[in-house]
């Protein structure tokens, strides 16, 4: 029972201590507190941190990654007009015991709106970079070093929401597009109350880098569905309806009129 106690406790300092730094770090970027969806969001997204990688872009998000054995690392931004330095997080994994495995520095920016593009520095132990995990750069002449890039336009243009293709009648079809964005190369799955949760039934396709789809027919009615990457299921981001189930999972909510 000391033992069960035990681990119940880093449990909750665990979550605890991810859900205050990710508002921390949310609004030392936009000066903006975090919706309680927001703030969830987030919890989701630092714990699918696993790697060092290219910048990752959400709906509403981009996750910044950096090597663990800098003593500092920061990052600063155009739309700031690299006025201040945002100190990344440290975040640890722990193994099934909650012994330290590895560890990464991260940093998550809330998107300002109407911004289809950020530019931005990294600083490194006090030496001014670009990113090196990010291939996307180029040359300022006038400041004679390179800026990293990411790009994020028409991503919050892309949602699931209901279509109605090839001329079809609404009322008799329920075609409901699902979309997720993120990382290019993924296997994401589709599952909800419409496949009796089975996620090995719907597959999305990648039709661009990083860009995943597919649309069914539904019957009318209101369902719950999550995305699924490998034995990891997540809501889906461009869906702002989202509800617990009769089984305690949080789902996201689809209404087909």
């Amino acid at each position: 029972m000391k033992t069960s106690n035990k681990s119940l406790l880093i449990i909750l300092l665990l979550c605890f201590t991810i859900n205050y730094n990710a508002i921390a770090i949310v609004d030392s970027c936009t000066d903006n507190s975090l919706t309680e969806e927001e703030s969830y969001v987030l919890q989701n997204l630092i714990s699918s941190i696993k790697t060092v990688q290219s910048p990752i872009v959400t709906e509403d998000f981009i996750i910044f990654t950096a090597d663990k054995n800098a003593r500092f690392t920061g990052i600063a931004f155009d739309f700031e007009n690299y006025s201040k330095i945002h100190t990344f997080q440290r975040l640890v994994t722990k193994d099934s015991e909650f012994e330290p495995v590895d560890s990464l520095l991260f940093y998550i920016c809330k998107i300002p709106e109407k911004i289809s593009e950020i530019s931005y520095r990294i600083i490194v132990d006090g030496i001014w970079t670009y990113d090196p995990v990010n291939e996307n750069k180029y040359y300022s002449y006038e400041a004679d070093t390179y800026f990293s890039v990411v790009k994020i336009e028409n991503l919050a243009k892309e949602k699931t929401e209901s279509v109605y293709p090839n001329g079809t009648v609404p009322s008799l079809t329920g075609h409901t597009r699902f979309v997720y964005n993120g990382k290019p190369g993924q296997k994401i799955r589709l599952g909800g109350t419409f496949t009796n949760w089975d996620s090995f039934i719907y597959e999305l396709e990648e039709t661009s880098p990083g860009f995943y789809e597919i649309t069914l027919a539904l019957p009318k009615g209101s369902y719950f569905y999550a995305f699924y990457k490998g034995t990891t299921s997540f809501v889906d981001e461009t869906n702002p309806d989202k509800a617990y189930t009769p089984d305690g999972r949080i789902a996201s909510v689809l209404h087909v009129n």
